[in-house]
């Protein structure tokens, strides 16, 4: 049948154009995905700086600031009104305990101890006489209990006149450093107007406040690091005393330290930086703090993963020295990036260089980095 064998003809001729355009039409997209895949192998590999993760002790500190004051400080005063004779000290100079510093005038309160030796010598002679006559019994019981009374009360009177005139040398309690001195010779003073301080530096008290929320970690014997601004120098001590309540204006909690200042490392009146330790742990996972990169939602870094990186998440605790530990988020042992990650992504191939990542400079076999290398950095 000519007209069946025409229309099959036709029908076939259609199927081959719809075959040829169906293939024509898919040829751009698997060109394109060819080109995307020849592009995805074909991207440099970033060149980074790799320092393994380890293990190592760390602190949890709190830090502030802390005053320095003398644990002996006093004001040298005089216990009697009266002029100032002589001044035995120099301002800012260190004196002996027991030391003279000052010499009130003493002339009448001589000359009161000598009228009381006189009457007590007078009234021992009484006594002695007494007693002898009493032996042979000449002398009433009355004449022997009224001689006894004025001896004993001349003796009395004869140990108030010595200490008013001794009291008069005014002498150093401790040995210390006399400072702020305010008056002259020949000046009159009165019972507790200051003539200068006396303090002694050997041992001085840190002076420090921690908040409200840490009052409950604090405790007496704890580790106390103290530096001085004075040429950086650190002292451990501990806490020595924990006030019972806090302030109540700024709900803070006062903390002191006493520190062996044999050296005359810390100087009083000043202030140094305190590191309180609050905890210690032995194997914490400590990387350097450079390796760390900050976003809105906390801190990152990045993983080594044979010739690429991950992104890794992590929880941070505290930072020293260059290093940071990392709470939770990253085992021990494990490759971090440490220069180089601002141009990386997750999934990014990378080669470990020596020095900056930035230089051009050859690759090398991946390993630990001493940390000796991560200090000089």
């Amino acid at each position: 049948m000519p007209w069946a064998g025409s229309a099959g003809r036709a029908a076939l001729r259609r199927l081959m154009v719809l075959s040829a355009t169906a293939m024509l039409a898919s040829s751009p997209i698997r060109a394109q995905d060819n080109r995307q895949d020849d592009r995805r192998d074909t991207h440099p590999a970033i060149a980074v700086q790799v320092q393994t993760s380890r293990l190592a002790r760390a602190e949890r500190l709190y830090r502030s600031l802390g005053e320095v004051v003398s644990v002996n400080k006093i004001d040298i005063t005089t216990q009697r009104p009266g002029t100032i004779d002589q001044i035995f000290f120099i301002d800012s100079q260190p004196v002996a305990e027991n030391a003279p510093l000052v010499q009130m005038d003493s002339r009448a309160a001589v000359a009161d101890l000598r009228n009381s030796t006189a009457q007590l010598h007078l009234a021992r002679q009484n006594l002695s006489r007494t007693q002898e006559l009493a032996a042979k019994a000449l002398v009433p019981l009355v004449e022997q209990q009224r001689t006894t009374a004025a001896a004993e009360a001349a003796e009395a009177d004869f140990q108030a006149r010595t200490v008013a005139v001794e009291i008069l040398t005014i002498r150093a309690p401790f040995s210390g450093v006399i400072t702020d001195r305010k008056v002259s010779a020949g000046a009159y003073v009165s019972p507790g107007q200051p003539i200068a301080t006396l303090q002694n530096l050997d041992r001085v008290r840190v002076r420090f406040r921690v908040p409200q929320r840490l009052s409950r970690e604090v405790r007496i014997g704890q580790t106390v690091r103290v530096t001085s601004n004075l040429g950086d120098v650190a002292v451990d001590t501990t806490v020595s005393r924990i006030d019972p309540v806090l302030d109540a204006e700024t709900r803070l909690l006062s903390l002191e330290a006493e520190v062996d200042n044999a050296r005359d490392v810390l100087r009083p009146g000043s202030f140094v930086r305190v590191a309180l330790v609050l905890s210690v742990s032995e194997n914490a996972v400590l990387v350097p703090s450079e390796a760390l990169v900050q976003s809105l939602t906390g801190e990152y870094l990045f993983v080594v993963d044979g010739d690429r990186v991950r992104r890794a998440t992590v929880r941070v605790g505290e930072k020293r020295d260059g290093f940071a530990e990392i709470v939770a988020g990253l085992p021990a042992g494990a490759e971090v990036v440490t220069d180089g990650q601002f141009k990386l992504q997750d999934g990014a191939a990378i080669r470990i260089v020596q020095g900056p990542a930035n230089a051009q400079a050859p690759a090398q076999a991946r390993g630990p980095v001493p940390p000796a290398a991560s200090a000089g950095r």
